[in-house]
């Protein structure tokens, strides 16, 4: 390998790096700074080593992940050279045959040699602005926490003490209780996720029985919501089929994992179009399609060989994961096109199964998040009250649970019901938490209240992020 690959390559590189390291004194100073500014108002005094541990943590806790997303091994570069530049995929090329001899190999690696040779490898500070700006403000975050004048505290001004207030379990508690565990009984879920869920509510209203305080009755209820959350955890296998398999460097790995790893059947056409979309190339080059296949399959074997030590054979998901993985590693094809049509149609001969999985597992993460919704409504739970789940509980917000087509009748109005607005779709669509179509865009305002319900727990980043998010659906007309 010559000097215009290595030179560009060392470019990319260090600009990675100089991105890394100033996100990452970025994440450590700003979050010593609003800690501190915060503190000091509040007139808590911490020692400076906890400050300096705090932000070494916070540094280092972006640096670790940003290090793997940034730094790009020589396949990535090869792809991102030959797109920027349009190289008609010579570098991956090159790459590929970087240690083979030969008179063709040889002319190619010189040709494009010639070619890298003449894209500029100067360090672009334009490509680092941002995290160089970031890295500014959030020293400037920390200086201004420092040196910002806090009031003194006056005998006048002295906090109240925090009182615990009262509680006692209600009529009304045990009936909404009652009432949420026969719906938990009748939902479309899994047998055992029902049978561990009833229990979780019914063992917590014994245990409130003889609860008099709040922060109590509130530790009780955040209790049985974790445990609530991890029964679809444990029962669900979407999640550890997409994380064995993303960790693949096949690129085509990344795009199966989210195929069969995403509940919302919603978008299932989407991921598989995109997943065999990973097949294809510019050139219409057989040889390198069918060698993608064959790279795909023997990751996807070596990845299905290690679920199967961590999920049961005879999961739904995992049958579907491992028959859709042979379907497509299976084909074969004399032409280009022919292998094309061959790989889409093992694919959507395998749909139906994996759609049918997916639709069981997002009735199962359903029916965790939406008892955990009502217990904050029944026992008047504010967002700060509410556990911080490590699973994604924002999965109540996708998909349409069955993976079926509606008939045309159930294709009417969309509006709120009571008809004033009408909102991005006259659709039905189907409720995985009523088991039934509902109108559009009654469900669009249910999912809105979940998130707000919640945005205490999140970013101003992700707090914009779904605020643009339901902006797109929220396409308001109003009806004549």
């Amino acid at each position: 390998m010559r000097s215009g690959f290595k030179a560009l390559k060392e470019k990319l590189h260090s600009q990675a790096l100089v991105k890394t390291v100033a996100w990452s004194l970025a994440a450590g100073l700003f979050a010593v700074g609003v800690l501190n500014f915060v503190l000091r108002f509040q007139y808590v005094v911490l020692a400076p080593l906890i400050y300096v541990a705090i932000g070494l943590g916070a540094a280092v806790l972006t640096a670790v992940p940003l290090f793997f997303v940034l730094y790009e091994s020589d396949k990535r570069i090869a792809r991102r050279l030959d797109k920027q530049h349009g190289l008609n995929e010579s570098v991956q090329t090159m790459i590929e045959y970087a240690n083979d001899n030969g008179e063709i190999v040889e002319l190619q690696r010189a040709e494009t040699e010639k070619k890298l040779s003449a894209i500029p490898a100067k360090f672009e500070f334009k490509k680092v602005w941002v995290s160089l700006t970031s890295l500014v403000v959030a020293a400037a975050t920390f200086i201004t926490s420092v040196l910002v004048p806090v009031p003194p505290l006056s005998s006048g001004d002295t906090p109240p003490p925090i009182t615990d207030k009262p509680f006692a379990l209600t009529e009304y508690h045990k009936l909404a209780v009652a009432n949420l565990v026969e719906d938990v009984r009748s939902a479309d879920a899994n047998a055992q996720e029902k049978t561990e869920v009833a229990a979780t509510l019914e063992e917590l209203v014994v245990r409130l029985e003889t609860v008099a305080k709040q922060k109590r009755m509130k530790e009780l209820v955040s209790g049985a919501m974790l445990t609530i959350d991890g029964v679809a955890d444990e029962i669900n296998t979407c999640d550890d089929i997409f994380k064995t398999i993303a960790v693949s460097p096949v690129a085509s790995m990344d795009l199966f994992a989210l195929t069969v790893g995403n509940t919302d059947v919603q978008v299932l056409d989407l991921n598989l179009n995109d997943f065999l979309a990973s097949f294809a190339n510019e050139a219409k080059s057989l040889q390198n399609s069918a060698t993608a296949v064959t790279e795909f399959s023997g990751a996807a074997t070596a990845a299905i060989t290690l679920l199967e030590t961590v999920v049961p054979t005879t999961d739904g998901l995992m049958v579907a994961t491992k028959e859709l993985a042979q379907a497509v590693g299976g084909a074969t094809a004399a032409t280009y096109e022919d292998l094309q049509t061959a790989l889409k149609s093992a694919a959507l001969g395998k749909k139906s199964g994996l759609e049918i999985a997916l639709s069981s597992q997002f009735k199962n993460r359903g029916l965790t998040d939406e008892v955990i919704s009502r217990l904050q409504l029944i026992f008047e739970l504010t967002a700060a009250d509410i556990p911080d789940f490590e699973n994604d509980w924002l999965s109540i917000g996708g998909g349409s649970g069955t993976g079926t087509d509606q008939d045309d009748e159930n294709l009417n109005d969309g509006s709120v019901p009571d008809g004033g607005t009408q909102y991005a779709s006259d659709d039905e669509i189907f409720d995985p938490d009523k088991g039934e179509y509902v109108p559009y865009g009654e469900l669009i305002i249910k999912h809105q209240k979940y998130i707000n319900d919640r945005e205490s727990t999140l970013s101003d980043e992700v707090k914009q992020y779904f605020r643009d998010y339901f902006d797109e659906l929220r396409q308001v007309q109003e009806n004549e």
